[in-house]
């Protein structure tokens, strides 16, 4: 059977901005970082205009392929505060969220949120024992993914998504990573909104 994967997935500006400035509750892509997600919602949107569109079928394709495989989760609190908790989004499986602020185990549906304060390390073993032989997401923000790079710990691939945007400034996702990270290159996809990458992490 394959091995499970430990895997990054986030889409970035061609700059490598995961977000433009200003980012907050219910604008967690910042100032001018809706284009990011075009991919997502079918088309442009703002976070004053939400889309009335479905993605375009390959980006839908290559999303369904990578949550098929996902058992578990791995995210920073800034995330889970960002997202406002995701409100309603049963993920269906559970998600550890790295925090230095302890709340409660969240339980939500299917989705338990787990909020530990350990390390990255840590975070991705339990991950890993609760995907069962699943993968495990590492989804963000970009401190969690700089340090899940860093780290190095396990089979770990790399999916950045490139959306065709220079932001020139935000939320910079490759820094402090403790050196070069030598990538195989294992697929790429692209749509008009976005170019879905795949890396193997070899070093």
């Amino acid at each position: 059977p394959t091995m499970a994967a430990v895997f990054v997935d986030i889409t970035m500006s061609l700059d490598g901005f995961v977000a433009g400035p200003g980012d907050a509750p219910g604008r967690g892509l910042g100032e001018g970082g809706e284009p990011l997600h075009y991919w997502v919602m079918g088309g442009p949107w703002t976070y004053d205009t939400p889309p009335t569109t479905q993605p375009a079928a390959v980006d839908q394709a290559v999303s369904d392929r990578t949550q098929a495989r996902v058992g578990a989760e791995v995210m920073g609190r800034r995330v889970y505060d960002l997202s406002e908790g995701w409100g309603d989004t049963d993920f269906g499986h559970e998600c550890f969220v790295l925090t230095h602020r302890p709340r409660p185990v969240d339980v939500r549906g299917a989705t338990t949120f787990h909020f530990i304060e350990t390390d990255i390390t840590d975070a991705v073993q339990r991950a890993l024992s609760a995907a069962a032989g699943k993968d495990v997401l590492v989804m963000g923000g970009a401190d969690v993914i700089q340090q899940a790079l860093a780290a190095r710990a396990g089979r770990r691939r790399h999916q950045p998504r490139r959306a065709p945007i220079l932001l020139g400034t935000g939320r910079r996702v490759f820094d402090h990573l403790g050196g070069p990270v030598t990538l195989a290159p294992t697929g790429v996809v692209a749509s008009p909104f976005v170019t879905h990458l795949q890396y193997r992490i070899v070093k």
